[in-house]
């Protein structure tokens, strides 16, 4: 037998509880993104995610030129804008991960 074949044979099937479970997991998570959508879409919530962002930028230029306090100083102001922004239910990348986001047409995966 080939090794496809014999997989085949010893495949496991979810119980219906599981796959259930999956799907009402599914189900949440499309829920709290039209929250978040909702959210972003009122006037504080694109003022918030604004501020965020301007504070992310801020935050790199600062740290490039070398000013740890100003650093801290800035990452304090955004601790207070991103709470606002989960009470609301936005979630915002994290801006210290790498390659998240979208990727242009031309960029290898």
């Amino acid at each position: 037998m080939t090794p496809k074949a014999e997989s085949k044979s010893e495949r496991t099937h979810r119980t219906e509880a599981e796959r259930i479970a999956e799907l009402e997991a599914k189900i949440a998570g499309i829920k709290q993104r039209g929250i978040a959508k909702q959210a972003k879409a009122l006037p504080e919530g694109k003022a918030l995610v604004l501020a965020a962002r301007t504070l992310d930028k801020a935050i790199i230029a600062v740290a490039e030129a070398g000013r740890a306090e100003m650093v801290r100083a800035l990452e304090s102001s955004r601790a207070g804008v991103s709470e606002q922004l989960v009470v609301l239910g936005v979630r915002l990348p994290d801006r210290k991960a790498k390659g998240s986001g979208r990727r242009k047409k031309g960029e290898a995966a």
